[in-house]
């Protein structure tokens, strides 16, 4: 193909456009950041900063994100790892890449129905749990993930840059839970922080710090106390008789009939009765996680529903069965007793 000299003067003249409009964009970009480093300048020299300081307000970044939601095909790679590697020594389990290759050939995981696939992702959820909050192995287990995953200089850092978004003041004290734990208690504050607790409390932050930890061991609350059976018991009391006064001997009519709600999801193979009877930790653990994963919950009866409990509630009542536990008699019943 031939090309003209017009085209050729065209093209020049073009080529001259795009160099003038960039050498002039060029010119007012240079102007401006110039302007700009003379206006942080100033506005640093004014409120007493740092240009840098000034930098990193101006040009902070938000890295906060939700977390991702499981992905089916991870659901069905953990599936297939634990179905494969179960029962494999270390150093003979199946390699990611392997377990790729099985999901793929596996035409049962290809071709599963939505609850199966729904099943599978629960599951993973729950590993990413466990992995995430699953109880210690032991007192020196704790003090590595405590500075492995929440070091002091991530928690200053994270505190600082919140601060410089946000202008917050903020202190954080951490301390163990329990006397046998090798983790080192610290702090770390924002802006003069430290200072409000000397100025108000009359105590430095290094002496609140260790009353912290005197306090946080003698309260047998750590991991391993709180699953204890005493503990659990008090747990689930709480969990039960939050915003009422809880009766599991006239459950029925104290509860149900007066209130017009009712206790939904009790766990299978344990007792309905007071947690105080409970007489094994395996039991009492079992309610108390149905209680705080909601599984177990208090709902109310609609009008219905509570019309039909009553009126079968007084077919019991007009055949002579038991409904309501009779209030134990007195020993001296029936004896004439002096008024004082």
């Amino acid at each position: 193909r031939q090309i003209s000299e017009a085209q050729r003067a065209s093209w020049a003249i073009a080529r001259e456009h795009r160099a003038t409009k960039k050498a002039l964009l060029d010119k007012a970009v240079q102007e401006y950041l110039a302007q700009q480093t003379m206006k942080m300048e100033e506005i640093a020299f004014k409120h007493n900063v740092t240009v840098e300081y000034l930098k990193g307000l101006v040009g902070g970044e938000t890295h906060y994100h939700s977390s991702r939601k499981v992905q089916r095909h991870n659901a069905l790679l953990h599936a297939k790892a634990l179905e494969v590697n179960a029962d494999c020594p270390c150093g003979t389990k199946y390699s990611l890449k392997e377990i790729q290759q099985m999901v793929k050939d596996d035409e049962r995981l290809q071709n599963l129905s939505q609850e199966e696939m729904d099943q599978y992702v629960s599951m993973l959820k729950e590993h990413h749990d466990m992995k995430t909050h699953g109880v210690r192995a032991n007192n020196e287990v704790s003090r590595f993930n405590m500075y492995a995953l929440h070091s002091p200089d991530c928690h200053h850092h994270k505190l600082n840059s919140l601060r410089n978004r946000t202008g917050i003041y903020a202190t954080l004290l951490v301390t163990c839970g329990h006397i046998n734990d090798s983790i080192q208690s610290t702090w770390t504050t924002t802006n003069n922080s430290a200072e409000f607790w000397e100025d108000v409390f009359g105590h430095q932050i290094a002496d609140v710090a260790r009353q912290y930890e005197q306090w946080a061991c003698t309260q047998n609350q750590n991991l391993v106390e709180c699953d204890s059976l005493g503990s659990l018991r008090k747990q689930i009391t709480k969990a039960v008789s939050s915003g009422l006064v809880m009766n599991y001997h006239n459950y029925k009519t104290a509860i149900v009939e007066t209130y017009g709600v009712r206790l939904v999801g009790w766990p299978e193979g344990v007792k309905f009765a007071n947690p105080s009877v409970i007489g094994t930790v395996v039991e009492a653990r079992k309610l108390r996680d149905a209680l705080h994963s909601g599984s177990c919950f208090w709902k109310k009866l609609s009008k219905n529903e509570l019309d039909l409990f009553v009126t079968e509630l007084n077919s019991c009542r007009v055949a002579g069965n038991t409904v309501q536990k009779p209030r134990k008699k007195r020993s001296d019943a029936g004896i004439t007793r002096k008024r004082k």
